[in-house]
């Protein structure tokens, strides 16, 4: 779901949740080998263990302004709070992501290149980027000592956004995030990271993704990000397609990467049962929630807060816990 420049940099600014809340019960499992010599030998022990994606029973995350009361809606610990970086700010989110850790969550740190060239980004010659990657971003990460992921240019697929579909070839973004990966992984930083590929799903004229995928190599988790917005959306319409052409060329985990339930579709009931059916049968490790009023008459950017319809609020929440219960521990 694009994003204008002030919500997201409004979104970088997150609330840490009462201990109460984040001591809940947690739907994944221990951190990669790798990632817990790199915090010890920073001299402290982070907060929250890394997410090992191919082992999560179920991963609930949250696009929001304000985490405490996005928990507290669907009565469930969030996993995963997404914390958006423009390329090039010195305003690293440090003390968000350690209020992330700290309530037990992971943060997904999206890179957004706005009027970036790609091209310049994965150019290994080019001293500005690099000097920004290797001299900022990497001690930035390096020096809080926690997990997190990485996502780079999301929706990279859709036209509307400055580095998606028709302003950078397929090539081009590959040879970017590859760059970008291999840079980060030889840096004191590269131990703490994990890395999220975050295409938009085949939905009404947006391209098949597999094309800019980089490669399981580097790539630790997709997530697929699409919308209930219009009466003849469902699960298959929206994701079903993706999953299929994603899954012929790699055997990385999938989850759905960004979703929620407009208002004009009509069964928004019917559409929350049928998201987390699609989720259990096609065996996605869960889901990212937009949690914004993006105060607009647009159907494409409206107000997808759960807590403004309780019932349906009520109905996630039912969801999750059906959901975990299907699933055996790992």
């Amino acid at each position: 779901m694009k994003l204008t420049a002030r919500a997201a940099g409004s979104l970088a600014v997150m609330l840490a949740l009462p201990a109460s809340i984040a001591a809940g019960s947690a739907r994944t499992t221990a951190q990669p080998p790798g990632i817990g010599a790199a915090i010890a030998a920073n001299g402290q022990a982070s907060p929250v263990k890394a997410i090992r994606w191919g082992d999560a029973r179920l991963i609930i995350g949250g696009v929001t302004r304000n985490i405490v009361s996005f928990d507290t809606a669907v009565r469930e610990h969030v996993d995963l709070r997404m914390v958006f970086l423009n390329w090039g700010s010195t305003a690293f989110p440090a003390t968000e992501i350690r209020n992330n850790a700290k309530a037990g969550a992971q943060s997904v740190l999206e890179l957004m290149p706005r009027n970036k060239s790609l091209i310049a980004i994965g150019d290994s010659g080019n001293t500005g980027y690099n000097q920004w990657l290797h001299d900022f971003l990497a001690p930035k990460i390096a020096a809080l000592r926690i997990p997190i992921t990485i996502s780079f240019g999301s929706e990279m697929n859709g036209p509307w956004y400055s580095w998606g579909f028709g302003r950078f070839t397929p090539q081009v973004f590959v040879r970017a995030w590859r760059h970008i990966h291999d840079l980060l992984a030889g840096t004191k930083a590269g131990p703490l990271i994990t890395w999220m590929w975050q295409p938009s799903a085949i939905h009404f004229s947006t391209p098949n993704p597999v094309p800019w995928f980089p490669g399981s190599g580097y790539v630790n988790i997709i997530g697929l990000d699409g919308y209930f917005v219009l009466p003849q959306d469902d699960f298959d319409v929206i994701f079903a397609k993706t999953i299929r052409v994603v899954r012929a060329i790699t055997t990385v985990p999938i989850m759905v990467g960004e979703t929620a339930i407009g208002w004009h579709t009509g069964h928004a009931l019917l559409d929350m049962q049928l998201l987390f059916r699609g989720i259990r049968r096609f065996q996605l490790k869960g889901l990212v929630w937009f949690n914004i009023n993006q105060r607009s008459s647009s159907i494409y950017h409206e107000d997808w807060r759960i807590q403004d319809r309780p019932w349906l609020q009520r109905s996630l929440t039912r969801q999750i816990t059906w959901t975990e219960r299907t699933r055996s521990v790992p």
